[in-house]
Formats: structure tokens, sequence, C-alpha cells
């Protein structure tokens, strides 16, 4: 039995159902990964959920030449031994190398199947030239990419553009870049000093990485609680009939978990930013008390928007040769399921030493920032000081935490 088996972890593989408007992650069953796989490793970041995961395959030939030719975009669940599931999301990038030949497919996250883009005329009847007011393209989109990948928006920047010329030349380079982006890349290299079994690689990316849309509101200018913000941002504003959320329907409100928080922010938002830089710049801002707040996509695309805690959740010893995490309770955690946006203690460290009265004033204390769990039990976990000044920043406008 390999070591990753008796961890009891296993990564169900689905084909993906997605097209214009339409989105079911967990499509048709393929099958289930578990004496399979040579590697395992996944992160999630209390900024953003699941955010990261790969894993390595041997196979033989049919096996590896199927996974270059359908995997991208495939749907990916790792499940524990009692079938909770510790991360999930979509297949980005295939590595597979067949002999001497290696070759990469994706990442599936730079594809672009619907492209706009936006410039300013420069006047050149002035002296000197003169750049106007910013102006878009019409959108220009490939059907059959949107129909194997879904919608995938880019806007374009370009820059001053003649006037006379600028429309033609923003189409232009609209629709090359469109071109250019509509399918993933496949690159290849040989190496004659170097002939291996048949493997695949599999890179995967949360679906967080899918809140690549841009959000516009550009009616209302009233402010409104960042609780119902977070929600206009996945379902469009109804206050607005041009404003739309998610085209995939990956995300919507009612099958997201919002955190009631009454502090203000702005209704509109004309910039084309995509909607994940928009919920970080939610998240950021805390709450009126300058607390933090978090946001990430978890299981069966759920977005998560919630304070961070203040209390403890996770304990260590340092000097525990295992070096297991427990619970408060004393239950051991197992490295697969921690979690991050919680507080680790460090009980055997700095011991009657110090006599801090906040867990954000204890240095034998962590807030966990994001976990990376690698097979069978290695675990890395990440943290940095938590105050009030990101928060602060954030609602001046000067920006926050960042992922």
């Amino acid at each position: 039995m390999s070591e990753h088996q008796s961890t009891g972890l296993s990564i169900a593989i689905y084909k993906p159902t997605i097209g214009a408007g339409t989105y079911a992650p967990a499509g048709e069953y393929l099958h289930t990964l578990t004496n399979e796989y040579s590697s395992l490793t996944f992160t999630i970041a209390a900024l953003g959920g699941y955010w990261e995961a790969s894993f390595n395959i041997q196979g033989n030939l049919d096996f590896v030449e199927d996974w270059i030719a359908n995997g991208l975009a495939r749907h990916a669940t790792i499940y524990d031994h009692a079938q909770n599931v510790c991360w999930d999301g979509f297949v980005n990038t295939v590595k597979a190398n067949v002999g001497a030949l290696s070759v990469t497919r994706g990442p599936l996250t730079d594809v672009a199947n619907r492209v706009m883009v936006t410039f300013s005329e420069r006047d050149t009847g002035m002296n000197p030239p003169t750049a106007g007011a910013r102006a878009f393209t019409t959108l220009a989109q490939d059907a059959t990419s949107i129909s194997l990948y879904g919608i995938m928006e880019a806007f374009v920047e370009g820059g001053e553009l003649d006037n006379g010329v600028g429309v033609t030349e923003a189409d232009f380079l609209r629709d090359s870049y469109l071109e250019g982006h509509k399918l993933p890349e496949t690159s290849k290299m040989l190496s004659m000093e170097q002939s291996t079994q048949p493997s695949v690689t599999v890179e995967c990316a949360g679906y967080v990485h899918r809140l690549n849309y841009p959000y516009n509101q550009i009616v209302n200018a009233a402010t409104i609680t960042v609780s119902t913000k977070v929600g206009y941002v996945l379902d469009g504003d109804p206050g607005d009939g041009a404003s739309i959320g998610d085209p995939n329907n990956i995300f919507t409100s009612a099958n997201a978990s919002i955190g009631v928080n009454g502090l203000l922010a702005s209704r509109y938002e004309n910039d084309s930013s995509l909607a994940w830089e928009v919920l970080k710049d939610i998240a950021a801002r805390g709450d009126a008390a300058r607390g933090r707040w978090l946001i990430g996509v978890y299981a069966g695309q759920r977005l998560v928007y919630t304070a961070a805690p203040d209390t403890l959740e996770y304990e260590q010893r340092l000097h525990d040769a295992h070096q297991r995490i427990t619970a408060v309770s004393g239950a051991e955690v197992r490295p697969w399921n921690v979690l991050p946006g919680k507080w680790l203690m460090f009980t055997d460290f700095l011991i009657g030493r110090v006599q801090p009265t906040t867990l954000r004033e204890d240095p034998r204390a962590m807030f966990i920032e994001s976990m990376t769990y690698s097979a069978p039990y290695g675990l890395q976990l990440s943290g940095v000081k938590v105050g009030t000044l990101n928060q602060v920043m954030a609602q001046l406008g000067l920006g926050g935490v960042g992922a």
C-alpha cells in the first residue's frame, strides 16, 4: 500500500457541462483516483478559498492522450476518508510526458472568447495631440470556444489611438486578440536525453478564478451595504438593466453565504474591473469597527463572505514528535482538514513569558492566511500580523489586503 492510500484521500473526476449562460461543474462522472496518483497537493487561502491543486498520474498511452485531448475544464473533487470535500476546482493545465516528448495544454484561465478593447482617440489636429474620452469597441466572441469553456471575457487596453483610424485599429486589435486567445495554448518539448513512462501532471484552479468577468453599474451612484453589493456582483444590480453578474451562472447570491455587514460602499462601478477585484476590495474594507472580513469560494462553487473569527480554533505543541494539530477540544485535525482563516495557538511556546489580552497581541497565536497540503502528511501554514490598518486604508480608498 502506498503512503497516500493510507490517508484515504481520493480524487473524483467529472466531465464539465458548460456553455453560454449555463454551467454544471460536475457533469458525467469519469473515474476516481485512489492509488493511481503519485503526488497530490492543494492550497486554500483565507482570501480566495479553494485556490489551486495538482496531482500526478501514471498510466498507459491511451490514458495520457485522453487527458491531453479532453482534460481541460474537467471538474475535480478531493475527498477525505469520510467523503468530506477537502478541495474542488477545475482542470487548468495538463502536462503529459510520453517517452522523450513533453506536451502542455493550458492554462485554461488564459482563454478569452469574448473580447472588447478600450481606448481613447488622440486628436492629432491639436498641438500637442490630445487624448479624448474613453471609448469601447463592440464585443467580438467565438461561439465554438464558448460552447467548450463557457464565457471568458477580456477587456484589452488599447491605449491612445489616432482619431480617424482609432476605431479601425481598435477593432483589429480586438479581433487579433480573440483569434490568439480563443483556444488554450499547446506547447511541446522533445528531450532525446530523457525518456519517461507515460504520465500526466494535472494542475487545477479553484472556481474563484472564474470570477474573471467585468462588473459595471453606471446608473445608480448611491451607497449600499457591502453585503448587498456582494450579491449584486454575483447576480447583477437590479437597479441597472445593463448590469450583469456572472455570465456563466457559476455563482449566484442564492448559493452564496453572505454575512450581514452594514458598512456602506458606492454602488457605482464603471472601470470594468473584474468581479474578483471588486469582491477583494469589499473584503479589504472590513466593517465599521475595523474588523477584518474574509471572502472565498468553497465546495459546490459556494462563495462565502464572513467576518474573520476572534476565537481560537486550533492548537499545536511544538515538542510533539508527530507535529499534530488539534481542535481546542483536543480532537486531532488531519493535515488535509486544516482550514485557513482560523486562529492557531502554539501552546508550549513562550510559556509564562507573555500575558496578552487578545489573540492579535499574542505572539504564540497565528492567524492562518493559507494552508498547503502535500500528500501524505505534509502541511505548510502561513500567517501574518492581524490588525486594523488594512481596513482603514481600504475604507479610505488607499488599498488593502490582496491575493
